[in-house]
């Protein structure tokens, strides 16, 4: 039986990718319209395409992320209010899809919704993949929530790491915008 105490991710992407055309593409992830249980084999998302691969430690599970009220964040959704949960611990577990749209310019916007359920070993983000779906490349660029902080990186490689610390509360659920 697994123990999923850890972390819970609401993963509501809005990602756009502005290159000097000025193009762009949305992706929005909530889980809404997955089924209870294991992530990956499953369809998730307006803006992907193929199925959930990755660790079948990531779980749907009932019940949302609500951004705090002070951020008037509020994206209207549909279907059954869910979101993901990881294994307890600071071992990095991984889900991956395909998007139904290169990311193709220079500039990334997007947010998610973390709960990190007050364990400040705890992680939980996103990583942009720069070649299919290759969840192991350490030079890829991705932003994620660890305990209270918050951090990201655009090439992994170059160790071009920026941090906020105290950035947010280990036991509430946070906006991460980028």
């Amino acid at each position: 039986m697994k123990t999923k105490v850890s972390r819970s991710i609401a993963l509501t992407i809005l990602t756009t990718a502005i290159p000097l055309s000025v193009q762009s593409a949305t992706f929005i992830v909530d889980f809404n319209d997955a089924t209870l249980g294991d992530l990956p084999g499953q369809s998730s998302g307006s803006g992907t395409t193929g199925n959930w691969g990755g660790s079948n430690d990531i779980d749907v599970v009932a019940g949302d992320l609500v951004a705090p009220g002070s951020t008037n964040y509020a994206i209207t959704q549909s279907g059954t209010a869910q979101s993901i949960q990881g294994p307890s611990g600071s071992n990095s577990r991984k889900a991956n899809i395909a998007l139904s749209t290169a990311l193709t310019g220079t500039t990334i916007w997007g947010s998610y919704l973390v709960n990190l359920n007050n364990n400040t070993s705890g992680r939980g983000g996103i990583q942009f993949n720069t070649s299919a779906l290759s969840d192991t490349s350490a030079q890829d660029p991705r932003i994620f929530a660890l305990g209270t902080s918050v951090q990201g990186w655009l090439d992994g490689s170059t160790g071009a790491e920026v941090t906020a610390a105290t950035a947010m509360t280990a036991s509430a659920t946070s906006l991460v915008l980028f």
